[in-house]
């Protein structure tokens, strides 16, 4: 198990604190993070091997898990009940087959906004069991990820300095001549030895796409003059840090070097207003009034913070961000990737929200990085 049984004990006393607020019986949780989370169980191959967790209000929850992953359940899980499922079954039988012998009954909560309980196993479900009230929770399991205990931010602190240890990296190995892809081959087997539990660096981009997000490297071979986009995405059990850093091979312009350090302000400006108990807007608007004063960008169209903690492929955030339509109050114990992304300019970091203020988790100096 990745944490104490009394951490699982918390987690499933929270969820049943909300079932027993929204009137439910059962809940049953198809999003891998959150069965992750409350039960222990984890796999790297929750995309192929279908299975969910059934929790009642009392009693032990139900792990329903496809026998190939035996091992990998034995290794993980928290103990509770589980049904087995083989390959010849369809997931509509498999969930038909475990509601039946869990005994589920009553009103019962389900994630419909589980990438993993599409529309036809969810309507397939609700007509082989007329008598159950299914009740769609949406994030209910979700939001309790949104705090964090002491023991996960251990986890992303650890992944924060893999991130470190990337950019120390970079600035030693990204050169013009170089190529993108054995670029990206040596900041994987940084993060890999520093104890990333995957490979994959996160974004990496030079020339042209280095003005745009979400790029990846390409047989491109890195001229001088580029500049390079970097987003170094570690994880650690599952649990993530990442920050953003922009790298320039060669002497930059002075233009360039006065608006990342004016970004870089805006950022320690906007950072001054994060503490728990404090509402999220002040920050977000700092990030955004300050763009504007600084005459960068009249009208900055990104989000500013995003939560980030246990996120397993193919997801890359959870549903928790502050926009300039968002109002909710940090928490102690939120995490967040709070970014300024503007015109091939990027600076970001992650943070763990404190009573006084904020952990910065990632701790690479954040000048830009000038290549010779």
């Amino acid at each position: 198990m990745w944490f104490a049984p009394e951490e699982y004990d918390a987690r499933l006393e929270r969820l049943r604190e909300r079932m027993r607020h929204e009137g439910l019986d059962w809940v049953l949780i198809f999003e891998p993070e959150n069965l992750t989370y409350i039960s222990g169980f984890f796999t790297n191959g929750y995309a192929t091997s279908f299975g969910f967790l059934a929790v009642p209000m009392t009693g032990e929850p139900v792990n329903v898990v496809r026998k190939a992953e035996a091992f990998w359940f034995r290794d993980s899980r928290y103990p509770d009940s589980v049904v087995w499922w083989e390959d010849w079954q369809t997931v509509d039988e498999v969930v038909r087959m475990a509601l039946a012998e869990a005994g589920v009954t009553g009103r019962v909560g389900y994630e419909g906004s589980s990438w993993r309980a599409n529309a036809r196993l969810i309507n397939g479900m609700i007509a082989a069991y007329p008598s159950i009230d299914f009740v769609d929770v949406g994030l209910l399991v979700t939001a309790l990820r949104f705090t964090k205990s002491p023991a996960e931010i251990e986890y992303q602190r650890k992944a924060g300095k893999i991130v470190d240890a990337m950019y120390a990296a970079a600035q030693d190995t990204l050169r013009a001549g170089t190529n993108e892809r054995d670029f990206a081959a040596e900041i994987s087997r940084v993060a890999v030895s520093a104890g990333s539990d995957w490979a994959q660096p996160g974004p990496i981009s030079t020339g042209e796409r280095a003005f745009h997000i979400h790029a990846s490297y390409e047989d491109r071979e890195i001229v001088p003059g580029d500049r390079a986009f970097l987003e170094f995405t570690p994880r650690v059990l599952g649990y993530h840090a990442r920050a953003m850093r922009t790298a320039v091979i060669g002497e930059p312009a002075p233009e360039i070097l006065r608006t990342y350090d004016a970004m870089v302000q805006i950022q320690e400006s906007a950072l001054q207003h994060v503490r728990a108990g404090v509402s999220c807007r002040p920050a977000d608007a700092a990030y955004r009034d300050g763009m504007r004063e600084a005459g960068i960008a009249e009208n900055y169209i990104n989000k500013t913070f995003y939560s980030v903690g246990l996120m397993l492929p193919p997801i890359s955030w959870e549903p928790l961000q502050v926009t300039s339509a968002s109002d909710f109050t940090f928490e102690e114990g939120m995490t967040f990737h709070t970014y300024l992304s503007y015109d091939g300019l990027n600076i970001s970091d992650t943070i763990a929200i404190t009573a006084d203020g904020y952990e910065r988790l990632t701790n690479y100096p954040r000048e830009l990085m000038v290549i010779p």
